[in-house]
């Protein structure tokens, strides 16, 4: 793909995400391509990600994605993106990256990469962690 071409389909792919209907992010998907996500016990086929996107905005009617920043070599593409949804009352806030394999224009693979504990941690508090380096004892 063509550096319009992938400009283009990230536009589309913003466009798609900020829908309440999954169908339009279902259509940028193979069929037989494949998600992995850390919120999903298990990859799921491409088929399935318009499922996947209702029962995320039928749990979290409030969940919003915006993108950061992307980048692309051939047809693999990095999206930067931060997410954030209330839970509790509590504004979370989570950042993260998607690899994106594309393939004739749609998606065969999305791995997404993020830090699921902040909203585990609003979700229950005993699973609140401090960070692992204390960056004062760095100086």
């Amino acid at each position: 793909m063509t550096t319009q071409e992938i400009a283009a389909f990230v536009e589309e792919y913003v466009e798609a995400r900020g829908e309440t209907d999954p169908s339009h992010l279902g259509r940028l998907w193979h069929a037989d391509g494949r998600l992995v996500h850390p919120l999903l016990t298990a990859p799921i086929a491409g088929a399935l990600v318009p499922a996947f996107a209702t029962y995320v905005n039928t749990a979290r009617p409030d969940f919003q994605w915006r993108l950061d920043d992307w980048a692309a070599r051939g047809e693999t593409l990095f999206l930067e993106w931060t997410t954030t949804m209330a839970v509790d009352g509590a504004t979370v806030s989570t950042s993260g990256v998607d690899r994106m394999l594309l393939r004739e224009g749609r998606i065969a693979e999305e791995v997404v990469y993020c830090d699921t504990l902040p909203t585990w941690s609003a979700i229950d508090p005993s699973m609140r962690r401090p960070g692992l380096i204390d960056a004062s004892a760095l100086r």
